[in-house]
């Protein structure tokens, strides 16, 4: 284990934490909800204000504020920016490079309604398609 910042211990509410190094002012990040019929959705995004203590056990603190890539605003006239708790947003996955081939009942996400939806992979004859039965 890495030696915490500045002398504090890794349980101390300022100390790094490796799950949250993502964090950062302009970082690129995916958020989800618990919001009914959000569930098992994730939404690029960017983080404009990181999150003062994301382990501190005050809900304000853990606060994130990020701009959605995808979304817009009530009135669609700007990209929404909203507080988000910093245990619901992770880094961007990474690119992968290889293709590899899916078969039917794999966990994957797809790409629908401006975000990632997680579902399972089902066979129609001819093409592959997505179940994501939370919607």
């Amino acid at each position: 284990m890495a030696p915490p910042e500045h002398g504090k211990s890794p349980n101390h509410p300022h100390a790094v934490n490796k799950r949250y190094v993502h964090l950062v002012k302009g970082s690129k990040v995916e958020a989800t909800s618990k919001a009914e019929g959000f569930i098992d959705s994730w939404f690029a995004a960017t983080v404009i204000k990181p999150p003062e203590m994301p382990n501190s056990k005050f809900r304000t603190k853990r606060m994130a504020i990020v701009e959605y890539s995808d979304l817009l605003n009530e009135d669609s006239s700007l990209l929404l920016r909203e507080p988000v708790e910093a245990t619901m947003l992770r880094p961007v996955p990474p690119r992968v490079e290889e293709n590899r081939g899916f078969e039917v009942g794999d966990v994957v996400d797809a790409f629908h309604l401006d975000g990632w939806w997680t579902g399972k992979e089902l066979v129609n004859p001819g093409r592959w398609s997505c179940n994501c039965s939370h919607q």
